[in-house]
């Protein structure tokens, strides 16, 4: 019996979930037991729908960035209706990743 269809948001989260692990698609499928063949295809869509969602989040107002004489301690990001407070240590692809993601959720 074949297994359901995943959805778009859940191959995202496996994708996220790959490029995370440090791992190549091969070595990372072969150890989830998911069909290259498969992830490769639903990577393509992925990367498609990021691609949308990065010329819809273009639409995104941006707001001038206010600085005092002191260093901040962190720094807080609106996209829509999130909010997300970053501290002075985070990893930049991660964040990318977390407003492309909020940016899409948010039109």
């Amino acid at each position: 019996m074949k297994s359901p269809q995943k959805s778009i948001k859940e191959w995202q989260k496996l994708v996220e979930e790959q490029e995370m692990s440090g791992q190549s698609k091969s070595t990372w499928c072969r150890n989830k037991g998911i069909s290259y063949s498969t992830f490769a295809k639903a990577y393509e869509r992925v990367a498609e729908a990021r691609k949308s969602a990065s010329v819809q989040s273009e639409k995104v107002q941006w707001t001038e960035a206010k600085c005092g004489p002191k260093q901040a301690s962190e720094i807080k990001i609106e996209i829509g209706k999130f909010q997300i407070k970053v501290g002075n240590e985070f990893s930049e692809a991660v964040l990318m990743k977390v407003c492309r993601t909020l940016a899409g959720a948010a039109c």
